[in-house]
């Protein structure tokens, strides 16, 4: 007899190889090419207009709908966030995920992404220094010494901001352009680099030559008579000291013991006791720390406790973190901060950074996908749909992971590799298995082969 099956149509129980709502249930349309009663499982699930995807088999298709570029349906986005001068992105384009795509801030400019709608940006002038934006300061004011300040930060508030006079300084500012600030260290008083009296505390005259507000500590003092010398800026003339020495309070710019030299541990040295050389003594770093002497003021002295491997130092960490393979770092390099160093894991491991001592790393070869590991899976086992495991993340372990069939299939694990899982159709029963016979042969009195157990 000439006898057909219409495996989109037929819903009885009888026909295992039926769709039976299989496309419908996910909004797809079911086709069947070849209706022979002897041809089964060739029927397709067809994805819906608008959204694209193959066609499969026997099975649902992989369908998806990118909103941000298509332009027929009633949730896309049709050019929204173009039209804002934003860019449009649409995390997840499966058909079925509607309304979910987001304007996001075309660079330079920042914000938070607004879903299906506008986003809301800005753009700091001062703070960018991308060359796409044009019109931002980019150092303008901090190569001049000046504080930018940005008025509106709308993405679309463009060169409003302006440079402002450094404080004590005369003027106040000037829009998207350096400001003209004056400041006389002699006259002011306030300034960190101002002389604040100094040449007068020692019977001399005070005078600042250049009196741009960019222009400090080039104020000088003339040497009062008996003393002779040449003056000398941003301190008093010529008159033999040792300011490191000398105790008495008309020295005003003498360490007399309290500039932290000895306080801290430094040694205090004047190399110039010429009076007019002045504001000159340093501190000096005690073994084993190093730094560059400071002058007039304690010493920037930094111990790297990593680095240091002289017996001086007893704190150090001297190869405890490369004898074990990983990397040793000293947050605080203060030459006074000590026994803080750590020992943090190498790449691609991971761990806690332990202080002053060998960290605890771990490597899970499945999870890890860094190029710096090359013993790990990535992705070998879940390409081709088996789980990944991974029983021994110590760092040292490499190599040890191993691939896991997925029920209902079975077969041994491999080490480092893809394992060689089974499902035999005919013996298998278990619900996950909606291939398997499950008695259908059995119920008709006939015997079920399966020629492939792949």
């Amino acid at each position: 007899a000439s006898c057909t099956l219409d495996e989109c149509v037929e819903t009885s129980p009888a026909c295992t190889s039926c769709a039976r709502g299989t496309c419908a249930d996910v909004g797809q349309t079911c086709r069947e090419d070849d209706k022979d009663a002897d041809s089964l499982r060739d029927w397709y699930c067809v994805c819906p207009y608008p959204s694209v995807g193959p066609a499969t088999r026997a099975g649902v298709a992989s369908c998806t709908l990118d909103e941000c570029e298509e332009t027929d349906c009633n949730s896309c986005s049709k050019g929204t966030c173009v039209d804002w001068g934003q860019e449009c992105d649409d995390p997840n384009t499966n058909y079925a995920s509607l309304k979910d795509w987001e304007c996001l801030c075309a660079a330079p400019s920042v914000g938070v992404a607004r879903r299906f709608g506008k986003a809301s940006c800005t753009l700091d002038e001062c703070v960018e220094t991308s060359p796409a934006c044009t019109s931002c300061a980019r150092g303008t004011c901090a190569d001049a010494g000046q504080e930018c300040y940005e008025v509106d930060k709308d993405a679309n508030s463009l060169s409003d901001w302006w440079c402002l006079c450094p404080p004590f300084s005369d003027n106040t500012g000037m829009r998207a352009g350096v400001a003209s600030c004056t400041l006389d260290e002699c006259e002011e008083t306030d300034c960190n680099s101002c002389s604040k009296g100094t040449c007068v505390d020692w019977g001399q005259e005070c005078d600042d030559p250049n009196t741009d507000a960019a222009s400090l500590s080039d104020w000088t003092c003339v040497c009062p008579v008996p003393s002779v010398g040449e003056a000398r800026i941003g301190a008093v003339a010529s008159c033999t000291l040792d300011e490191c020495v000398e105790t008495s309070p008309a020295c005003t710019s003498c360490a007399r013991g309290t500039c932290g030299c000895a306080d801290v541990g430094q040694t205090c040295d004047d190399a110039n006791t010429n009076y007019d050389s002045r504001r000159d003594w340093k501190c000096l770093c005690p073994v084993p720390s190093v730094g560059v002497a400071r002058i007039g003021g304690v010493a920037s002295c930094t111990l790297d406790e990593c680095v240091e491997t002289s017996s001086d130092c007893t704190s150090c960490a001297r190869r405890t973190c490369a004898d074990a393979g990983q990397t040793c770092d000293d947050a605080n390099t203060n030459y006074d901060s000590l026994s803080d160093w750590t020992c943090t894991c190498a790449a691609p491991s991971v761990g806690v950074a332990t202080r002053a001592g060998v960290a605890s790393c771990t490597l899970d070869e499945c999870v890890e996908t860094s190029p710096a590991c090359t013993s790990c899976a990535r992705g070998t086992c879940v390409d081709v749909g088996q789980t990944c495991d991974d029983a021994n993340t110590n760092y040292n372990s490499l190599g040890d992971w191993t691939c896991l069939c997925p029920a209902p299939s079975v077969g041994p694990a491999t080490r480092a590799g893809v394992a060689s899982c089974t499902i035999d159709e005919c013996v298998e029963t278990s619900a996950n298995c909606t291939s398997c016979a499950k008695g259908a042969c059995a119920a008709a009195n006939q015997t079920c082969d399966d020629p492939d157990t792949s």
